[in-house]
């Protein structure tokens, strides 16, 4: 396919903030795509999971130089994910996106999009002189200063951000904007119904990076003498950007019920052939409401407080809170009482699906392509 247009992803990629962010704006480059318009992703490190999905997409990975200047100059909850000042940032974007329109005929990009927590209006403002700006948030907590702002966290609504941007920006908010890969609307979940009184299939994923590896905690609950009651065939999900693979493969080896996998081709499939998961409260959460998976929640990062908690309270999820708090009795509890209640995970179904449908990125690339 012949891409005739562009557009510029800012995303950084490294271990204290994940990949999530990357992912989901290139989830939204899926839908990008089929329209002729090409991803170039704007980061400060090679990361080479990420580079073969935009390799994949026709787009490209450019890392920029780091800032001289190491000192941040902002005070953002985040400000210290740039490692560098945001304004020194968006001179080197501008000078990376001047030299990219160079190479595509003079031919500005379409629009610039940006997912980082560290970067705000101040950084918005320099790169809106280039195109109109997309920003994607989750937090609310500093100012912005863009023509359209996405916020795919189910429960929120334009006032919470109404003290922190200008009338003029357009507004995306709550999870029929999630921006999902398209493969979340090409699968049917082909259970007929929900039976785990023999055997479950649980699928594990804590995110690409998972640090703090509490994967590995989870599969040993699993595992311990005094652990889950019926026999269930563990599916353990992360990237290849996850320092703990090591780690992982050496668990995973000794145990015949426990599957590993590594950069997952089709996530919504493999999703379908599962009856629970045990996930993060991350992105990945409107994956999984798209699909209809039940589960069990764990937060693993701060911004996903907010995701597990109005989940949990539509029912959508059973929330266990904070994975550092969690004990092998609380997830031996919770995996028990789900699979010995089939209304229960009939519900969960059901509520989860009513979440996302999976064409968030469609509904906003619409919009921000008139």
């Amino acid at each position: 396919m012949k891409l005739n247009n562009w557009f510029v992803i800012r995303a950084d990629i490294v271990q204290h903030i994940g990949i999530g962010h990357a992912m989901r704006c290139l989830a939204f480059a899926e839908w990008a795509v089929d329209l002729s318009i090409k991803p170039i992703l704007l980061c400060k490190q090679h990361n080479e999971f990420i580079n073969k999905k935009i390799n994949s997409l026709g787009g490209e990975l450019v890392v920029i130089s780091p800032c001289e200047n190491t000192t941040s100059g902002t005070s953002y909850q985040h400000s210290h994910w740039l490692e560098g000042n945001e304004l020194d940032d968006a001179e080197l974007c501008t000078n990376e996106i001047n030299k990219l329109t160079l190479l595509h005929d003079n031919k500005a990009p379409l629009f610039i999009m940006v997912d980082h927590y560290a970067l705000a209006a101040p950084w918005e403002k320099q790169l809106e002189k280039i195109s109109p700006v997309l920003v994607v948030d989750d937090l609310s907590d500093r100012q912005h200063d863009c023509t359209w702002l996405v916020d795919q966290t189910f429960g929120k609504t334009r006032l919470d951000y109404e003290s922190v941007i200008p009338a003029r920006t357009e507004t995306f908010i709550g999870s029929e904007y999630a921006l999902l890969r398209k493969e979340f609307t090409q699968v049917q979940d082909k259970r007929n119904s929900i039976d785990l009184s023999v055997s479950a299939k649980v699928l594990i994923t804590l995110g690409g990076v998972d640090k703090n590896n509490d994967t590995q905690k989870i599969i040993e609950y699993f595992l311990a003498k005094n652990g889950i009651k019926t026999h269930c065939q563990l599916t353990v999900v992360t990237s290849s950007s996850n320092p703990n693979i090591p780690q992982l493969e050496a668990i995973t080896s000794c145990h015949e019920s426990i599957k590993l996998i590594i950069d997952s081709n089709n996530m919504a499939l493999l999703m379908t052939e599962h009856d629970i998961c045990i996930g993060a409260a991350g992105a990945t959460s409107w994956e999984r409401c798209a699909i209809g998976l039940p589960t069990i929640t764990v937060i693993i990062a701060e911004n996903q407080t907010n995701i597990a908690e109005n989940l949990a309270n539509k029912k959508a999820i059973i929330n266990l809170g904070k994975v550092t708090q969690l004990t092998q009795k609380m997830l031996v509890k919770a995996v028990e009482d789900l699979i010995n209640n089939k209304k229960q995970l009939t519900n969960l179904v059901i509520n989860s699906r009513k979440v996302c449908d999976g064409y968030g990125s469609q509904r906003v690339l619409v919009k921000v392509i008139g």
